[in-house]
Parts: C-alpha cells; structure tokens; sequence
C-alpha cells in the first residue's frame, strides 16, 4: 500500500525513528528502501508520471546528471562538515522530482545517511524539524519538493543563523520556478531571498541548468527505456543508444519549453502527433468513465486543464477543482489528484494544478474539440466558470482564480490549429459571456467579452450586447467591483470599439473622458495612458474633421498633435498614430507651449461634441464628469522633462 507520497505505509511504520519524526517528515533509512519493490514496468514514468520511490530506486534506471550534481555537492559539503542548501528551481517536467528521489534514496540507501522527506503537503518547517534532523547526527539530510510551501519559515530560519555552517546539515529542495517566483512576490521579498542568503551560514547552490536535452542525458535515458519498457519507441528502434540519444537531444530543443524541454523532448520522440492522439483517446475514455461526486468526470478535470493551457494560464487553484469535483479541498489529493497524476496529464503542487505538458494539453483540447468528440467541453468550461463565482462570493476573487475566470479572451487569441480556430474562437466569445453574466460588476469581464467580439469582426455586437447597457453605468463608482483597476482601461476599449464600428462622436467623448479625474482611482494617470488617449483622440479628431469639415475640429486636431509631439515624444507608437492622424487630416500641427492651458481645449471640444448626437452616451451627463487637474500636471512634468 502506497500512500500519497509513493512511499509504501508499511516501511514507514517499520522505520525506528518514525514515530519521533515532526509532524508531516518522515526519517527515512537504509531499511526503508529495502521494503520498496521496485517497478517492473516504467512505461508510466517515462510518459510523465509523477516520479514514485518503485521507480526512482529502480537499480537498471539510470541517474539524471542534474542527479549527480547534486549527490556530488552534498558529499563534498558533509565530509568537510558544512551546512548547505540545493535548491532545484525550472519549469515541470525537467526532471527536479525525479533527481531529487533519487538523491535522497542513494544518500540513505547507499551513504547510510538519515534523511527527512517532507511527506505531506501541508508538512512545515521548524525549529523542531532542524533539531530532529540533528539529532541523528552530523550530515543529515532533509528534503522536500514543492519547496516553495517552505520559503518563509526557510528564510526566517537562514536570516536568524538557525542553519549555521558547522551544523553540517544539508537541505536538498526543489520547486517550480513560477511557483517559487509567486510566492517571492507574495511574501513581499525586494530581492530574492537566495540572494539574501548567499553570506549567511549555509552555502547556497542553485547551479542546476535546465533546457535542451545533453547528450550524455539523452543516453542515460535511451539506455533506461530499452532496460525497463515491454517495447521502446518505434522511431528508435534499429538505433544505436548514441544515435537514439542524439535524437532524443536535438527533439527536445524543438519541444515547448514552457512546461520544459526534457518532458517534451520524451513525448516528442516517444510518440508521432497521431499516435499521442490515440493515447489520449483512450486515457479520456477511461477517465470519463471515472465520475466525481459532483458528476464531473476526471476527463472534465483533464479537459479544464487543458483550456487553461492552451490558454497560457498557469493552471488552476486545487480549491477550484476540488470544487469542480464537489469534494472537500482536504481530501482533494486522494480523490482527483493522485487519480490523474499516474496518467501523466496532471501536476500537483503549491495548492495549484496544470497540465503535465503543453504537448499534452493541445492534444487533449483538439480531442475534446473535434467533431466526432462527445466529450462535453463547453459544459465543463461554464462549470468551472460557476465554480470560480461561487467561490469568490461575489467579491475579490483569490490569487489565481481570477486569471482563470478570464480564460475566454485568452482562449480566443491562442495560437491553435487553423482546422480548431473557428470552433476555438466561438468557444472563447461563448466562455467571455458567460463571464459577464456570472460576474456582471467586473469590468474586466465586459472589456474581454468587447476585445473578443471586435477581434472576430464583431464590433458592431460589442457596442449593442456589451457597451450600450453599461454606458450609464461606467461614471458610477460603486457600480464596480474593479473600478480602481479597470475604469480607465474601459473607456479606452469603448472608445476602440465604437470607432471600429463607425462611432467615431462617441469614441472621441470616451478617449476625453479617459483623461480625466473622475477615473483616478485607476492609478495616477500614468504616461502611457495618457499618450494612449490622445494619440487615440487624435485619430478620432481627423475622421469627424474629414466627415464634417468643422474648423474647431482641425484646431483640436492640431492642438492634441502638439501635445503628443511636446510631452510624449519618446512613445514612438503614439507619436506614429498622431503624424498618421494629422496627415489624413491634411491639418498642420499647433505649437505647444504651455501645457497648463491645454485641458481648456479638451474642455471646449467637448462642449462643442454637444452639437452631435449619439444613441447610447448621454453628452451632457459626460461632460460634467470632466476635470483634467491630474492631466495638468502629467503635462506639466512631462513637458519641462522634454526640454531639458
């Protein structure tokens, strides 16, 4: 019997020191490892299979370098008595869990050394987990995966000299390095907190390059497929193991490297694109046939995990699937994420779930997706939407959730096969609506739902299904759950829309109105958006002017120009857009030499917009919202930094 770490439950109870070990760590020794039978077939393993301890002590399995490395570094530092930490950061599927197994079991096994293995999920660093791991004596070792769930207690215990050189302790951790790069973030730290180690106690060493494939790697690796496979890869057969690994090398530089190139390197030479299509097939048969207790199927989970790649989100938050799933997030491990993790299409860790691959994940997205598919990937999508909803309460969502809860515009505008791309894109308008309806206070929602809608030719529908019921609505504050974030931002995907749909009255109005401090709470007017908005107004400007011929038109025209040109010269984008602007025009440019002055020229033109009509902004009730006291300023600042 296995428990979620692989590790059998027997040998563990058998350990002496087990039952001494801090809550969550368990001592493993020499005895451990001779009560784990190892794997017969690796066939899991070598398709992306979270590394078990049957397969990592496997004696025919040869070590990774970046296992060596590690064994070598660790040696040397206990023999000379100094403490040390290997920390292990890259992306999934490099090879970080596997050679970090395998460090531990030669270190224990075969060095008669102690070490703790951080067994539970939820397992934490203390005082107590350094004085256990002492207590066996010099060149101890302790070591967890997902060492990310560690890193403040970490760097309190570093920065307080609780690991000091003389202790000889040695840490072996490893972590995704997005999850790590997060939680620096999270944990508010200016620099990261290796740097802040480096003339502590301990020696640290984050030497561990990741990337294309070595050839004395790829070897390793042919010679390990052949030892412990029924039947090796049909494109290696008839290869020498130099030959077989060359090629493994030079298809792991091709494969994505977002979720790393090792993994993507052993599907690429494992399987033809037809063949991993096949596989999966099956694999999401069978896991349709696997029900949760909230009727969504672990192929529903596969699928949603595949969106969000496919997507270019980071995964999606454990409390989420769990939700999904209709389970309690404590017991999430054992009814979904061990289930699929041995499939080789899902990573655990850090409270968040991915894909193994990308590979992987557009396979499984034009399955999912294809016509003779009755896989029910819309159903699942709009499920994972309310889950997020209902999660989030109606207010803030938590960090991660959010990103998925607008996966509709980033489906539409990833990158898929031109055969998927129209389905696709349907598929991401139908997800960016459900949004807005689900979460109808969120602007982002409405500006994804807009950005869709105008990319598919569709900018007459954004202005009716998205921006005509809510144009009353964006000048009232407390209508908005991200007003402070997105006010600004709004008024600038309005303004695009309605231009692309030939309401260049309104886009002129929104642009103004962007400008102004009824939306300061969007930051301080920042440089780029203000350059945004004028470049934008002035193109607006020159196609009221070449439709009506109005002199006050031109003069605004000409006056906004100068404007862009004096404060704004070094934003080659709107700079280009305002010359464009002007040209069309056939209008010549205003000097602009007191920059104080120019938001009276916003002020009369929109006063003189007054004159125009429009079917859903109400001129007036807008221009009574205008004060540009912050644009001053910016222009101000800006102007004086361009003359000198």
């Amino acid at each position: 019997m296995l428990n979620e770490q692989g590790l059998s439950v027997e040998s563990i109870m058998k350990t002496p020191a087990a039952s001494g070990a801090p809550n969550g760590w368990v001592v493993m020794t020499p005895d451990d490892f001779s009560d784990i039978t190892p794997d017969k077939d690796l066939t899991g393993f070598f398709n992306g299979g979270e590394p078990q301890w049957e397969a990592v002590v496997h004696p025919r399995l040869r070590r990774l370098q970046i296992t060596d490395s590690l064994l070598d570094r660790t040696r040397r530092r206990i023999r000379e008595g100094r403490a040390g930490i290997e920390l292990v950061i890259g992306p999934t599927g490099e090879g970080k869990s596997t050679a970090l197994r395998q460090a531990a079991a030669v270190l224990a096994r075969d060095d008669g050394r102690t070490v703790l293995w951080r067994q539970r999920h939820d397992a934490v660093l203390t005082q107590q987990v350094l004085d256990a791991a002492r207590d066996h004596g010099p060149g101890a070792v302790l070591v967890s995966d997902h060492a990310q769930l560690l890193l403040e207690s970490l760097h309190k215990l570093v920065k307080g000299d609780h690991i000091p050189a003389s202790s000889g302790l040695q840490l072996l951790l490893a972590s995704r390095d997005t999850d790590w790069t997060r939680r620096v973030r999270e944990l508010g730290f200016k620099i990261n907190p290796v740097e802040a180690w480096k003339n502590k106690g301990p020696l640290i060493s984050t030497k561990h390059p990741f990337g294309r494939v070595s050839e004395s790697d790829a070897r390793r690796i042919i010679q390990s497929w052949r030892a412990l496979e029924p039947v090796e890869p049909d494109v290696i057969q008839g290869l020498s193991d130099g030959d077989a690994a060359k090629l493994l090398s030079e298809r792991s530089a091709h494969a994505s490297s977002r979720s790393g190139a090792l993994l993507g390197g052993l599907l690429a030479v494992r399987y033809t694109p037809e063949e991993l299509r096949a596989h999966l097939v099956d694999l999401l048969e069978s896991l349709s046939q696997d029900v949760t207790p909230g009727d969504m199927t672990l192929a529903d989970v596969v699928i949603v995990l595949s969106l969000v790649d496919v997507a270019g989100l980071d995964g999606i938050p454990s409390s989420v699937i769990a939700g999904f799933c209709d389970v309690e997030e404590s017991s999430f491990r054992s009814k979904v994420a061990n289930r699929l993790g041995r499939e080789a299409v899902a990573n655990y860790g850090d409270d968040i779930m991915r894909p193994r691959h990308p590979m992987v994940s557009e396979a499984v997205y034009g399955i999912a997706m294809s016509d003779e598919s009755d896989l029910a990937v819309e159903s699942a999508g709009f499920h994972l939407l309310e889950v997020i909803e209902r999660l989030g309460g109606g207010g803030n969502l938590k960090d991660g959730a959010g990103q998925v809860f607008g996966i509709g515009r980033e489906l539409y505008k990833a990158a898929v096969p031109r055969s998927l791309g129209p389905r696709s894109r349907l598929f991401g308008i139908a997800l960016a609506r459900r949004a807005c309806e689900l979460r109808p206070q969120a602007l982002a929602n409405h500006m994804a739902l807009s950005e869709c809608l105008r990319l598919d030719g569709q900018a007459r529908r954004a202005v009716i299904d998205v921006w005509t019921p809510l144009a009353p609505l964006l000048l009232q504050k407390k209508k908005w759950l991200d007003w402070n974030k997105n006010s600004r931002t709004a008024l600038n995907e309005f303004a695009i829309t309605a231009s692309l749909a030939g309401d260049e009255v309104e886009a002129a109005i929104l642009r103004i109105a962007a400008l102004s401090d009824e939306f300061r709470g969007n930051k301080v007017l920042e440089e780029g958006e203000a350059s945004f908005s004028l470049a934008g107004l002035t193109l607006h400007l020159s196609r009221l002017y070449a439709e009506h011929r109005e002199p006050w038109l031109a003069e605004a025209l000409a006056k906004v120009h100068g404007c862009v040109l004096a404060c704004f010269p070094y934003d080659d984008r709107a700079v280009k857009m305002a010359e464009d602007s002007l040209r069309d025009a056939g209008v010549r440019t205003r000097s602009f030499s007191a920059p104080g002055d120019f938001p009276e020229t916003l002020d009369l033109t929109m006063a003189r917009m007054s004159s125009f009509e429009s079917d859903y902004l109400d001129i007036q009730e807008w221009n009574l919202h205008l004060n540009f006291t912050d644009l001053r300023k910016l222009l101000a600042e800006s102007f004086e930094e361009g003359d000198a």
